[in-house]
């Protein structure tokens, strides 16, 4: 087995702060199986699409008993992958499904990133806290709710999956061909049903505790936790989150800029850390392009080292700011189109989460 993504790769977009709001991460979940042929060719459409907008979107993905009844991710967890397969009416493979709503075979690219800026665009009214260990070979988790307005959804259900960030063998395990799945579902938590979740009110804090023994078939060091609150009466997703702490970046100007010569351009990003622990993130330029090999470099306007890790402290919903605006100058010698694609990284000392923190 291997790991995950040795690094998170974050979204992109116009981020808000709201009083007595949060920031919504939408989940994404797809049912799929080992032998399923069109799986091989559309998984990796879905793949760019979860890891290019990793913080906006998580994900955990089913294992189905068909075309391939030994596919073994299903085996390992298939009265759960099942439960929750059938909870969406899903009767063909590939289907994914984003923040609850079943969009069919994984496509179009473009089809899925509208759908999730259109949610992204709607503010949550809770926040999710997730933190998970290890300890003697068992899962443990906790999860916090804590309401920020008040939550309309009847019916409330919180689902909690452990996953797998990447499950890999050395052959294919069945038929079409893929040796490397994504986000496995491991184990639901309770289990698929979830933990009945009462009325919400403003002011509330509601802690759960999980625990599972792990399988020999799981990679203890790649395993995460996610939760979700679901309503039974539509299957809305309320809100979602991760054992990893996302953050998110907002470009002032995403559109593609033309500089004068010799001169300097400025690109801004605002960072928010939309966590309850303290982060720490490196700043990287990936994927910087130049037209005629033209020359420039990079500064910061307001003293901050982009070349050294950066501490960002847990946002406060009351403060419209955000914590940390870094303005890139880039000093330009001729007339070139520059696309920057700007990637967070997390440092060594945030691999964990506090277990305590909560």
């Amino acid at each position: 087995m291997k790991k995950g993504f040795p690094y998170l790769i974050v979204f992109l977009f116009f981020a808000f702060i709201l009083h007595a709001q949060t920031q919504r991460i939408v989940p994404l979940e797809e049912a799929n199986n080992a032998s399923c042929s069109p799986c091989a060719t559309y998984n990796p459409i879905l793949q760019k699409f979860y890891a290019s907008h990793f913080g906006g979107v998580i994900s955990v993905r089913y294992h189905a008993w068909r075309p391939g009844s030994s596919d073994p991710m299903y085996v390992s967890a298939s009265t759960d992958c099942r439960q929750r397969i059938n909870y969406y009416g899903i009767t063909s493979v590939p289907t994914y499904v984003i923040d609850s709503v079943p969009e069919g075979v994984p496509a179009d690219y473009d089809a899925m990133v509208r759908h999730l800026e259109q949610r992204l665009a709607q503010p949550a009214p809770l926040k999710i806290l997730v933190h998970s260990k290890i300890v003697d070979a068992s899962v443990l988790a906790k999860v916090r709710l804590i309401p920020l307005q008040e939550v309309t959804a009847g019916n409330l259900y919180l689902r909690v999956a452990v996953t797998q960030r990447m499950v890999s063998y050395q052959s294919p395990p069945g038929s079409n061909g893929e040796k490397n799945f994504p986000e496995v579902l491991r184990k639901m938590l309770p289990n698929a049903t979830g933990t009945s979740i009462p009325a919400l009110t403003v002011g509330d804090t509601l802690d759960f505790e999980f625990s599972t023994a792990a399988k020999s078939d799981w990679e203890i060091g790649d395993l995460a936790v996610v939760a979700w609150l679901q309503s039974n009466d539509n299957k809305e997703v309320v809100q979602s989150n991760i054992n990893f702490p996302p953050f998110f970046v907002e470009f002032a100007d995403s559109s593609f800029k033309f500089a004068k010569a010799n001169a300097l351009t400025r690109f801004s990003f605002n960072l928010f850390n939309r966590n309850d622990t303290t982060i720490h993130i490196q700043l990287k330029f990936r994927n910087v392009q130049a037209t005629n090999n033209r020359d420039y470099f990079f500064e910061t306007e307001n003293n901050v080292d982009w070349q050294q890790p950066i501490t960002l402290q847990p946002v406060i919903l009351s403060i419209l700011q955000p914590l940390l605006k870094v303005e890139i100058m880039v000093f330009l010698v001729g007339r070139f189109s520059l696309k920057i694609w700007m990637i967070p990284v997390f440092t060594a000392k945030d691999t964990a989460m506090e277990w305590d923190a909560m």
